[in-house]
């Protein structure tokens, strides 16, 4: 899944000095080696989707004239209300960067931002992904939508207007409707403007 995501996100925000190829061969920050050289050869690790994004956010921010920037602006938004950055190494926002690179990569039939996948694609224990996702979820960073079994981010809002129509209906009464319309619509009438 890193493989496609890399080669993908590589074709959509790549520029000459961040591309497949650097990701591999050269010694950049983020790249390859320095995965190599950060990680325990004695222990196994992969390079997680969030990891890959690393390396190619440089080249999200630049472009800042497609659909790419526009994940990259919800991912700040969520690391801030996150009170976290993008160099944080918590699972919290390794997730957060997952579903902003599956964004920008945006290929729904091969590549979703749902449980499974945010657990496969960083290296970090199922257990302790799922509790991170939760707590997201609970502090409405991210939402998941069970229609197309994803998580996305929670848009922001000062209002949780679902909330507030849920209060507002359950003071409603049939006779508070009666009389509403009573009052408002006594007096109402449409007139044709033409006629057959």
């Amino acid at each position: 899944i890193s493989l496609f995501a890399l080669d993908k996100l590589s074709k959509r925000v790549a520029q000459n000095e961040r591309t497949f190829f650097t990701y591999l061969a050269s010694k950049d920050d983020n790249s390859l080696y320095r995965f190599l050289n950060n990680h325990d050869l004695e222990e196994f690790h992969f390079v997680g989707i969030d990891e890959i994004f690393d390396y190619f956010a440089p080249s999200v921010k630049s472009t800042q004239s497609d659909a790419s920037y526009e994940w990259y602006k919800e991912l700040q938004s969520a690391l801030s209300k996150n009170h976290s950055t993008s160099d944080d190494d918590t699972p919290e926002v390794k997730i957060l960067k997952v579903i902003a690179t599956i964004g920008i990569i945006n290929d729904a039939s091969t590549l979703v931002a749902n449980k499974a996948t945010i657990q496969s694609v960083i290296d970090c224990p199922n257990e302790v992904i799922a509790n991170a996702i939760e707590g997201l979820c609970e502090r409405k960073i991210i939402k998941y939508s069970g229609a197309y079994d994803r998580y996305d981010f929670f848009e922001a809002s000062i209002f949780d207007v679902e909330e507030m129509i849920n209060d507002e209906s359950q003071s409603i009464t049939d006779d508070a409707v009666i009389s509403t319309l009573n009052e408002e619509f006594v007096n109402f009438a449409l007139y044709p403007y033409e006629y057959n």
